[in-house]
């Protein structure tokens, strides 16, 4: 299977009508997490909380008056989500209503480039080079490039939802003295100093603080892994300590001027470059695995395709 870095789409038919979805929880995106995330079997690479062998194991949900419900919206105020709950979670269903799970998984874009975001950068980016023209078009260029990815595939990864993960990323971590950007570095950086405090300290920190009643999920997520570094290989499959490193640092800087604006996109760039060559990897390996698992099921005695694949084996990820 080849890896199409396609833009994700928000839209789906259900029960013969169009609903809006978050993009990056929408099942387009699901079926891309599928591979990447899981292995054939449904185990999961990430956590072994949680196991995915079909779709239709996703629950539909959506927030309103303070609960979750396992039904499209009706209005266009809030959008659609598939979340994948863990193994042990018990649902107690009362009609279409949820009232809870133990822990559940949903889509997170990396880098946040969006039409909210897109005018803030724009604007520092104008600022500074009024008097460069062609400083200005460079970087508006490169800019309009980061935007076309920000629903795209290679922009996705998977997040633990319950606990306000997603939250602490896009409104609690600030910019400096400014709101949030919705920074993927600047989460590397904070998680790389929440995993350099102790079990104790941890329980302390900003990010359980913000889990509300859902802190001991949130805490038990995020200990199931030993680093940032190991954090970062499953869940952005990056493994370059040289590029996380530096992921940490350039977190830790505001984001003010054009200048800094250059630096924040470079960085995003070469992210997705990393990402995706990992993808593509995947993918490939991912084809290899389906083809000798058809070959399984052939009547024949003899099958050149499987005793190729075996004396080969699939490429290492």
């Amino acid at each position: 299977m080849i890896f199409e870095n396609k833009e994700v789409g928000n839209k789906e038919k259900i029960n013969g009508e169009d609903v809006n979805f978050e993009h990056d929880s929408s099942k387009e995106a699901w079926e891309h997490y599928r591979i990447i995330y899981f292995n054939n079997d449904g185990s999961c690479r990430i956590n072994n909380e949680y196991q995915l062998t079909d779709l239709s194991q996703l629950v539909l949900r959506n927030y309103k008056n303070r609960k979750y419900y396992n039904e499209q919206t009706e209005k266009q105020s809030y959008m659609n989500r598939y979340f994948l709950l863990s193994n042990d979670s018990k649902i107690y269903k009362i009609g279409d209503e949820y009232p809870g799970e133990n822990a559940n998984l949903s889509g997170d874009c990396d880098f946040n480039f969006n039409n909210r975001k897109y005018p803030i950068f724009e604007k520092m980016i104008r600022e500074e080079y009024k008097n460069y023209p062609r400083g200005e078009k460079c970087a508006l260029k490169l800019l309009t490039k980061c935007k076309k990815n920000h629903h795209r595939l290679v922009n996705f990864s998977l997040m633990q939802t319950k606990g306000n993960m997603q939250s602490f990323k896009g409104a609690k971590l600030k910019n400096g003295e400014q709101p949030s950007l919705d920074r993927a570095d600047t989460l590397i950086s904070y998680l790389a100093s929440y995993y350099k405090l102790n079990r104790e300290q941890r329980k302390q920190s900003c990010i359980l603080a913000n889990a509300s009643n859902n802190k001991d999920t949130l805490e038990d997520y995020l200990n199931s892994f030993e680093d940032i570094y190991d954090y970062c290989e499953k869940i952005y499959l990056i493994d370059d300590r040289n590029f996380i490193d530096r992921m940490i640092e350039e977190g830790k800087r505001p984001i003010t001027t054009g200048h800094d604006v250059i630096r924040y996109m470079l960085l995003a760039l070469e992210f997705w470059d990393r990402k995706e060559k990992k993808i593509k990897k995947i993918y490939e390996n991912y084809s290899s695995i389906e083809a000798a698992n058809l070959c399984d099921d052939c009547l024949d005695e003899e099958c050149e395709l499987e005793d190729k694949l075996l004396k080969e084996g699939p490429e290492e990820v």
